[in-house]
């Protein structure tokens, strides 16, 4: 990050200097001049080092005007942390145990994490067609099977679901499974039945697996799944579980229609806000949906907006742990969401003021974990083709963490995913997540393709949080008793 400061530098210096030689030498031919060595000391070289730091000043003082304006943020010249009208909930990290993602691109969460800058665009549909009858382009997963979901649903109260419908289940159960079977084997054992003397007969006593660990899953489907398909979808999904060995006297399931990626979004900050007050519980967040198909592509056109999406589809899931309660894998080490901030931006806000809005919001979920703009390694973003979110989640990421890599410091997963909707968030948190762990350094998720709000969380590594926490309680300002 500091070497491609180094050379952007290197690169300003150079352009600036050939763009000074050229003008001259091409005066000095035009005016058939023959300089002396003053002349040329002059213009070769004093007239291009006043011009770098002419540049360089006003580069400082617009510096200096942006430290200025963002001192209430506290955050080492960080841009101004967005106002949303009301103090912010203290949150209590979630640690994110295992994660998963079935996306047109790729199905891996650790591949897909190395390869967030590069990952391939989608192309034209074989077979869709858009309301004027023109190929459209399409992220979809080009081998994906639904003849065993259709097959089972058939069987189901003989349902025949859409084939958007089927699709999303059938990207769901890859995800399920990987999640279910890393519940059954990171959820604490529960102790054997004791026996013990009551009124002198020996008698077991089951200990309560509550307080072992429970986990709570919830799968979020597409608005359009009607009633009886949520319903199917509960019963394979436990079945699913069952299978992979997660006790069903130590789980519960829901089946939920969800609107958008907002709505994901405040479910996770419910979460993160006190909503996982029983420290024996585990959350398990699963989400599919899919826009691949008549439809989805129709419903995707005709939406009132100026610049059509790409049609997308793809499921993703996180396992998710109270920070208290998780018991540290063989390395000890795991990544966990440390904060999550939102602020509204409405519709008809400047693109100019909504990029400095999502950087502040950068800076202030940056603020609120305690790290430091430099300690960045990546942003991720669900800025998709269209050029309004990718040009605001550039700048403001350039803005807040101005030592990123442009081009391999920022990743905007939407222009290869597509429209994800409602799963968008949980793929930006798996992804993220597999970044944290591979480099070992805190990663910002930025959200910026709804059209009322922006959505900014930073994940990092407990090694990372518990050295934060050390270091504030040593500070010069640490009360003596402050626990790390």
């Amino acid at each position: 990050m500091r070497g491609s400061g180094v050379w952007r530098v290197v690169l300003v210096v150079a352009i600036v200097f050939a763009a000074v030689w050229a003008c001259v030498i091409a005066w000095w031919r035009m005016d058939d001049t023959s300089p002396d060595g003053g002349r040329m000391l002059l213009w070769l070289v004093v007239v291009p080092v006043a011009v770098l730091a002419t540049f360089w000043a006003g580069a400082r003082l617009r510096r200096r005007r942006a430290e200025a304006s963002g001192a209430a943020a506290g955050n080492d010249g960080q841009p101004a942390v967005v106002e949303s009208g009301a103090a912010p909930v203290e949150q209590m990290p979630l640690a994110i145990l295992a994660a998963s993602v079935h996306l047109p691109c790729g199905s891996g969460t650790g591949a897909l994490a190395q390869e967030l800058a590069s990952l391939p665009r989608p192309g034209l549909h074989p077979g869709l067609r858009d309301p004027d009858g023109l190929p459209v382009l399409a992220a979809f997963a080009p081998e994906l099977d639904t003849s065993a979901v259709a097959a089972w649903l058939g069987v189901v109260d003989n349902m025949r679901p859409a084939p958007e419908q089927l699709r999303a289940v059938a990207l769901l159960e890859p995800v399920a499974e990987e999640l279910f079977e890393a519940a059954a084997r990171l959820l604490p054992p529960v102790p054997e039945a004791e026996e013990r003397v009551v009124a002198g007969l020996r008698r077991r006593v089951d200990t309560a697996t509550g307080e072992h660990g429970r986990v709570h899953v919830v799968a979020l489907v597409p608005q359009d799944f009607p009633p009886a398909l949520r319903q199917a979808c509960a019963a394979w999904l436990r079945g699913l579980a069952a299978d992979c060995g997660v006790d069903p006297g130590r789980s519960s399931l829901e089946v939920l229609a969800e609107s958008d990626a907002d709505a994901t979004w405040r479910r996770i900050g419910r979460l993160l806000d006190g909503g996982h007050d029983d420290s024996t519980q585990w959350q398990l967040l699963l989400a599919a949906g899919s826009a691949i198909g008549e439809r989805g592509v129709h419903a995707l056109a005709s939406a009132a907006q100026a610049e059509r999406v790409i049609p997308g589809e793809g499921a993703a899931g996180v396992l998710l742990g109270p920070h208290a309660a998780f018991r540290p894998m063989a390395d000890g080490k795991y990544s966990e969401i440390a904060a999550l901030r939102s602020v509204d931006v409405p519709a008809e806000t400047p693109a100019r003021r909504a990029a400095r809005d999502t950087a502040g919001l950068l800076a202030d979920v940056m603020q609120g974990s305690g790290v430091l703009r430099d300690d960045i390694a990546m942003v991720v973003s669900d800025a998709d083709q269209r050029p309004n979110c990718s040009v605001e989640a550039a700048v403001a990421a350039s803005a807040a963490c101005p030592d990123l890599d442009p081009v391999a410091g920022i990743a905007p997963l939407g222009v290869a995913t597509g429209h994800l909707g409602h799963v968008a968030p949980l793929a930006l948190l798996a992804l993220a997540s597999a970044r944290v762990d591979a480099d070992g350094a805190p990663v910002l998720a930025l959200s910026v393709t709804s059209s009322s709000a922006r959505t900014a969380v930073l994940l990092r590594t407990q090694d990372q949080a518990v050295a934060d926490a050390q270091s504030t309680a040593s500070g010069p300002d640490a009360a003596p008793g402050v626990a790390a």
